[in-house]
C-alpha cells in the first residue's frame, strides 16, 4: 500500500491516491486499485480530504 500523487492535465490541480497491489488470477497479471484520499495543498503540501464530486458546498470548488 502507498501514496500515488497524480497531477490533472487540465486544471493543474494534485491529487493523492491511495494504490494497492493484487494479483489478477484470470490475465495472470500484478494490477492495482486505487482510491482517492483527497487534494494536495500546493503551498503546504497538506492532503486535504475529499469525495471526489465538486458538489456546490464543497469548498474546493
Amino acid at each position: 500500500m502507498s501514496i500515488v500523487y497524480q497531477t490533472d492535465k487540465r486544471s493543474g490541480i494534485t491529487y493523492a491516491y491511495e494504490s494497492k497491489s493484487y494479483w489478477d488470477k484470470e490475465t495472470k497479471m500484478p494490477r492495482c486499485k486505487r482510491t482517492l484520499i483527497g487534494r494536495v495543498d500546493p503551498e503546504t503540501g497538506e492532503i486535504k480530504p475529499t469525495d471526489g464530486r465538486c458538489r456546490k458546498n464543497s469548498p474546493y470548488q
